[in-house]
């Protein structure tokens, strides 16, 4: 009995450790859009993600279908930059990401692409931008990394 405790107590210590610990939560604003970033460490390195919390864009951000591409751009810039600001400089090692998050009107690809991996989030975002309608837009961005110096 004492021994299958302590087995259990070891897969507890180890599944904590793979778990993410967020280390940082700042708001910025881009283009009048109000983006939260945070950040913090895995157990394979670090991460930081970027999102639009509205779910929605202003200012020279908002439109539709043709908007899509500059939406992603400051996503992805916004966490490079905090990745440089992080790390001291953009030559890291990116091991997941970035990765999308999509608003879909019915949830379908939008809503499971970030939590099944890169490819499907990549099918989730060109067919957003196959779709008709404006309302599937991409509001977020995650990537893991690690800083140079550091094993992953």
């Amino acid at each position: 009995m004492k021994r299958s405790l302590y087995l259990l107590a070891a897969f507890a210590a180890l599944a904590a450790c793979d778990s993410p610990v967020t280390t940082s939560k700042r708001t910025v604003t881009e283009g009048g859009n109000g983006l939260l970033i945070t950040s913090g460490t895995t157990g394979g390195g670090r991460f930081v993600s970027v999102d639009n919390p509205q779910k929605s864009w202003e200012g020279d951000l908002k439109g539709g279908r043709e908007k899509w591409g500059a939406r992603r751009d400051v996503l992805h810039d916004t966490a490079r930059n905090e990745i440089e600001r992080i790390c001291g400089e953009w030559f890291v090692a990116i091991h997941k990401g970035p990765v999308y998050n999509m608003l879909d009107n019915d949830e379908t690809m939008g809503g499971a692409a970030p939590a099944l991996g890169v490819a499907v989030s990549m099918a989730a975002y060109l067919a957003a931008e196959a779709a008709t309608k404006d309302t599937n837009i991409p509001t977020g961005v995650y990537m893991e990394f690690s800083c140079q110096g550091e094993g992953k």
